[in-house]
């Protein structure tokens, strides 16, 4: 049943399209995305999502990964669209990383968030550097169950 509702939800993200064209891919090198409940700086609710080549755990992230922290609620992130720039983070915070101390933050970012639901978090990302680069991937993450006490 699980499996049935990975496979409807990533066929429903491979139907969207990001507002400046076709449907946005799954990046290569950033296949597994993992998300784990965390807290804002706020101490208020989070998800950090994970995506790298090999999966996230709770005591390790493989390089080179992108870093996805959204703040708010279950509620309030299931079919959420955030968007931030670097002088305003207040809905969340990226960073992609190629190794350790090795992290660039990008000065734009758009994260599109499917329904979430049956432990998975879908969605696609829009990151845009200072220097004009940009990364984009579609993502499938599984949800971390464990809880976290924020406050």
């Amino acid at each position: 049943m699980r499996r049935a509702a990975l496979i409807a939800t990533a066929a429903l993200l491979g139907c969207r399209s990001d507002e400046e064209g076709p449907p946005i891919p799954v990046a290569p090198g950033y296949e597994a995305a993992r998300g784990f409940r965390d807290c804002a700086p706020w101490d208020g609710p989070a998800i950090t999502i994970y995506l790298a080549e090999t999966p996230a755990t709770s005591d390790d992230v493989p390089f080179p990964h992108v870093r996805l922290s959204l703040y708010g609620a279950d509620g309030t992130l299931s079919g959420a669209t955030l968007s931030w720039r670097d002088d305003e983070p207040n809905r969340g915070s990226a960073a992609h990383c190629t190794g350790p101390g090795a992290c660039r933050t990008p000065s734009e970012a758009r994260v599109r968030l499917g329904a979430l639901g049956n432990g998975v978090v879908p969605g696609d990302v829009v990151l845009r550097f200072v220097d004009g680069s940009e990364f984009r991937t579609r993502f499938l993450a599984e949800l971390d169950t464990t809880p976290t006490f924020c406050g």
